[in-house]
């Protein structure tokens, strides 16, 4: 039988949250405290408008509802804990340009 429920096939999660202009250093520390937290690792930032990058390979504890809280985005991925930090900061160069 096909599950086709990406939530269980695509334990791992990648979070990110963008910031307009830039964040003061004790800001960025703030915000990776609070989604460290959470029990999201901090993967990347870029700076030129702050874009931070997170990630856990156990996302499926993770709903929807918690992550609107957060106010951010996600995607959810079927890839390792090395694949989704390596994804992360690939995807993260392409979300701080949005």
């Amino acid at each position: 039988m096909h599950n086709k429920n990406p939530r269980e096939t695509h334990r791992g999660l990648l979070v990110w949250k963008t910031y307009k202009g830039r964040l003061t250093d004790l800001q960025v520390l703030a915000q990776i405290r609070k989604f460290g937290d959470e029990g999201l690792e901090f993967v990347a930032m870029k700076n030129s408008d702050t874009a931070l990058m997170f990630c856990t390979n156990d996302g499926l504890g993770y709903a929807p509802k918690r992550l609107k809280m957060l106010n951010c985005r996600w995607k959810r991925s079927p890839n390792t804990y090395v694949q989704l930090r390596a994804e992360g900061a690939k995807l993260l160069l392409e979300v701080a340009d949005e």
